[in-house]
């Protein structure tokens, strides 16, 4: 297709040239192609006649929001009457030493039950267990949760009257032994014909002891106590240098009424024994 501006074709037929085929057909298509201005719109048209024919259903719309509440109704008319209940004669809380007639009721552990069947006293004849005698009238609730802790009260008043006297309490560890103190003076001999008491000074090694006698400790020894005490018989042994675990021997005779020797297990310490007899043996003194 060719398309030539008006102006030309119109000298083309002025000029008295005789226009071709080609020239026909391209008026033809300058005129197709250039469109003109759109012309204004019309009036619009008169209203068709209402169809016959029903058109198909639209979808349903979407639910509407509700209405406000309607006021209350009048009351209605009042009920039958329900069919009476039964009676029962309540006993409070079940006792095994009871017996119990039929249609007594009793609670136990939370719930209530009927007799339904006379049983006679009996301290196992739970109302739970035996269901040919008691049927259940009304099951206890379960138990709620702990609720929370109320806060403390105030402190009470001191109370007039005094609590009874509480049992002993253990009796509570030795304490450590002191520094052992200086040596007294020697006293004056005692008259009435007693024995006289012996210092033997300072003991280094094991010995046997003598009665009625005295000695300071250095090291740990084993010494034999007499063999042949008599009856308030004295000996006394002192530790001067912090040593422990001297041992004192029965040398034939209990100590304190007991079949074992003893020892000196702290530092610093004065044990000093008497003499009872062949059941007490030595004692402490």
């Amino acid at each position: 297709m060719s398309i030539v501006s008006v102006d030309t074709l119109k000298n083309d037929f002025v000029t008295g040239d005789i226009p071709t085929q080609q020239n026909f057909a391209d008026l033809i298509d300058t005129l197709s192609s250039s469109a003109g201005t759109q012309g204004p719109q019309g009036n619009q048209g008169y209203q068709g006649a209402a169809s016959t024919v029903q058109g198909p259903q639209g979808y349903q719309g979407a639910e509407g929001i509700n209405g406000i509440i309607g006021v209350d109704g009048t009351q209605g008319p009042q009920g039958y009457q329900g069919t009476q209940g039964i009676n029962v004669s309540w006993k409070n809380t079940w006792n095994g030493t009871t017996s119990y007639s039929q249609m007594d009721s009793v609670s136990y552990n939370g719930s209530s039950y009927v007799c339904i069947a006379s049983i006679s006293a009996g301290s196992t004849n739970y109302p739970n267990v035996l269901t040919a005698n008691w049927a259940l009238l009304a099951a206890g609730g379960s138990q709620g949760s702990t609720g929370t802790q109320g806060p403390q009260g105030a402190q009470g008043a001191a109370s007039t009257v005094q609590g009874p006297q509480g049992t002993q309490g253990a009796a509570g560890t030795n304490g450590t032994n002191g520094t052992q103190g200086a040596q007294g003076a020697q006293g004056p001999a005692g008259t009435g014909g007693g024995s006289s008491f012996t210092l033997a000074g300072i003991q280094t090694s094991n010995f046997t002891a003598a009665a009625n006698t005295s000695y300071l400790l250095q090291g740990t020894l084993t010494i034999a106590l007499p063999v042949t005490p008599s009856l308030n018989d004295i000996v006394e042994f002192v530790t001067i240098d912090g040593s422990v675990g001297t041992t004192l021997s029965q040398n034939g005779n209990v100590i304190m009424g007991v079949a074992q020797d003893l020892v000196m297990d702290a530092a610093n310490v004065s044990v000093k024994l008497q003499f009872s007899n062949a059941t007490y043996g030595w004692i402490l003194c």
